[in-house]
């Protein structure tokens, strides 16, 4: 949302904060500027003198060495060395400072991938196509090595799964990071690296033969990269006995082994099916073989590719914290190159609109906004999901910006705003589990495995009319189909101008005759509220074994007072009685969506469950022959939207505005609308 008002002042000054972030004095050779460990800084002599001067160390390796602690005790190699030999500082050798200075540096490589990496190491530079130094930029060091790092410090397995935007070196740090396990911290040590086609093999080879090659010998000795027993896929580096595999998702079994520590798998959302194997499967396979060690590394990277794949369902779960796997995604902002000159910082701001906003709330500076609309205006023919997929802010707007999505990805943000955990979980009880009595003396259980979540409960004082609404959407029996979802929401705030709000949903799988039993059960407990029953797959024989609905809908009807039914004026003309249950056809869809489209760029009513509002993101416009029809995404769900989508549609069209109930009243079932009284 566009501020009615901000301070351009204070806006520069954080501006000033931000760049000196990104633009901050980084030297790898002494460590300043290295955030992703614990430094110390010391002074180790005077470099001028042939010393090393002043250091910022990691502080693992002052704590873990002890030579290191007497080096920095002494204050210098010279003292260092004459307080061994007790001799007098000034007739130490020349030579044997700089072994000494040698052995040091041997051991902080040990501890400081930074400095390894720009001592030891030449990558191609992308702007002059010259061998250079791996100097790490911030995005790196700032991002994925802390993650990286933070594991290996632990003795834990390294896990990481890595959403990548463009042109930031995340599978180049990646690589390299586990080339200075092998060639630094572990022999016997293999690595398996898949690519989802040849090209990126053949980058991620010639990458490993350069770094080989360059590295020097004078610290190390030579080491070379050979063929493995006459393998294309497979190379060792000689002098480590360490392999590493190269190979790519279309051919599994260039891949495959039994004997693997590290696995880097590239690009994984764009892995399609080889061999009759599911890229699941074959990054299951390979991830399973890594043992659970210390120095183990699996990482998954990849640009995104829409909603509903294997990589985005793992994003999601490592995301949630239900992953051994740690998440690393790196804004388009964070990354130097995507900055311009700003020549008029006023007039650029009174130019912002929501997304820029959007965009500077989330951290960009002025300058990285000022490349983004140029770069916005280069690409205007190509669409805006295609800027956002190319250089996404956020992960969900790379998830998403990918896909063809039904609902703005702001705006379900803006929605998650209002989420929460609720406060009770468990069942309803009542003297029975269907008929008459299963809607006497209920009472509410708790349980934590129960599918009943309540942020609010029945509030049945004071007393008002058309309060609450309850919306079922009908599902399969069976844990593989679709789930049956009832929502409640509570009215009271129209009164007022406010919000519908989620007040309790239920979840889970259950025989339909036993299900409505359930929602007439909520229903009741939230004070006789007006019952919705999506009727289309009691009515469908594909989801049936039969049209259930007189069944099922007609025994409720004939106990729950207040039952929404519909008014179908073909049946009206025929002199036949209304239908129970909201029939969902592609007409009444078409609104139901736009009308929840609007709810959700309006905010217009309150959600507590994010995983609803996740539902939404995986909603997708799908192509079907010339046209689109709205539906999940393969393999997602659809069940919680379309009960928030009938509720507050019913709602809103259907139902009068709620409003204090006289003490005494009866309820009257409801045709198409709830009755008055």
């Amino acid at each position: 949302m566009i501020p009615t008002n901000y301070n351009i002042k204070k806006i520069l000054e954080e501006n000033s904060f931000r760049r000196s972030r990104l633009a901050a004095k980084y030297n790898p050779l002494t460590g300043e500027g290295s955030v992703a460990i614990p430094r110390r800084r010391v002074q180790i002599g005077n470099y001028a003198q042939g010393e090393l001067g002043f250091l910022y160390i990691p502080q693992d390796m002052i704590d873990e060495e002890e030579n290191i602690q007497d080096l920095i005790a002494c204050g210098s190699v010279r003292n260092y060395i004459a307080r061994i030999n007790d001799i007098r500082p000034e007739a130490v050798p020349d030579n044997e400072v700089a072994q000494t200075i040698i052995e040091f540096c041997k051991i902080r490589m040990e501890y400081d991938f930074e400095y390894w990496a720009y001592t030891c190491i030449r990558i191609k530079d992308k702007v002059t196509g010259k061998d250079v130094p791996f100097r790490l930029n911030f995005a790196q060091r700032a991002r994925l090595l802390p993650a990286l790092e933070n594991q290996r410090r632990a003795d834990k397995p390294i896990r990481i799964i890595l959403l990548k935007a463009r042109q930031w070196g995340g599978s180049t740090l990646t690589q390299l990071y586990m080339l200075w396990i092998q060639m630094i911290h572990r022999t016997g040590w293999n690595s398996v690296i898949a690519a989802h086609k040849k090209s990126g093999s053949r980058t991620i080879r010639g990458m490993v033969t350069k770094a080989i090659n360059y590295y020097p010998q004078d610290l190390f000795g030579k080491f070379s990269l050979a063929r493995w027993e006459n393998s294309n896929s497979t190379s060792i580096i000689e002098g480590r006995n360490n392999k590493i595999t190269i190979g790519t998702a279309q051919v599994p079994d260039s891949v495959r082994s039994e004997d693997i520590a590290m696995a880097h798998l590239s690009e994984v959302a764009y892995w399609q099916e080889a061999e009759k194997i599911k890229p699941e499967d074959l990054i299951a396979s390979i991830a399973g073989s890594v043992l659970r060690i210390p120095y183990s590394l699996v990482v998954l990277e990849s640009t995104a590719n829409g909603t509903g794949n294997f990589f985005y369902n793992e994003w999601n779960l490592a995301s949630e914290g239900k992953s051994d796997k740690t998440p690393v995604f790196v804004p388009w902002f964070e990354i130097e190159i995507y900055s311009e000159n700003v020549s008029n910082y006023e007039e650029l701001i009174n130019s912002f609109d929501d997304y820029h906003w959007d965009l500077w709330e989330m951290g960009a500076s002025l300058e990285a906004i000022q490349w983004w609309m140029n770069k916005r205006k280069e690409m205007r023919g190509a669409g805006i999901e295609k800027m956002y997929a190319e250089y996404p802010s956020n992960p969900t707007e790379a998830f998403v910006s990918t896909g063809r999505p039904v609902f703005n990805w702001r705006d379900c943000e803006n929605m998650k705003s209002d989420c929460e955990e609720p406060r009770l979980i468990g069942f309803l009880q009542g003297d029975a589990s269907e008929g008459k009595d299963a809607l006497k003396n209920l009472r509410f259980v708790k349980n934590p495995d129960g599918e009943l979540l309540v942020w609010n409960i029945p509030q049945p004082i004071p007393k008002i009319r058309n309060r609450y609404i309850v919306s079922m959407d009908i599902g399969g029996r069976s844990d593989s189909a679709d789930y049956s979802v009832i929502a409640v929401f509570d009215r009271a705030n129209l009164q007022t101008g406010g919000k519908d709000e989620l007040v309790a949903q239920w979840r889970g799988h259950i025989d339909h005759d036993l299900l409505c039993w359930i929602a007439a059960q909520i229903a009741t407990w939230y004070c006789n509220a007006l019952l919705v029953i999506e009727s289309n797959t009691l009515e469908s024989n594909a989801d049936t074994d039969g049209d259930h609905t007189e069944y099922i809908l007609d025994t409720i009807a004939d106990i729950y007072p207040n039952l929404y039914d519909r008014q179908d004026p073909e049946r009206i003309r025929k002199g036949l009685p209304a239908k129970w249950g909201f029939h969902t056809n592609s007409k009444t869809k078409t609104s139901l969506i736009d009308h929840e489209i609007k709810m959700y760029r309006t905010h217009g009513y309150i959600e507590h469950y994010e995983p609803a509002i996740q539902e939404h993101l995986d909603y997708e416009k799908i192509p079907n022959g010339k046209r689109f029809v709205y539906a999940a995404k393969q393999g997602k769900h659809d069940d919680m939207l379309m009960t928030r989508a009938i509720a507050v549609y019913v709602s809103h069209f259907d139902m009068p505005l709620p409003s204090m109930l006289p003490e005494y009243s009866t309820l009257r079932h409801a045709s198409g609308q709830m009755s008055t009284i």
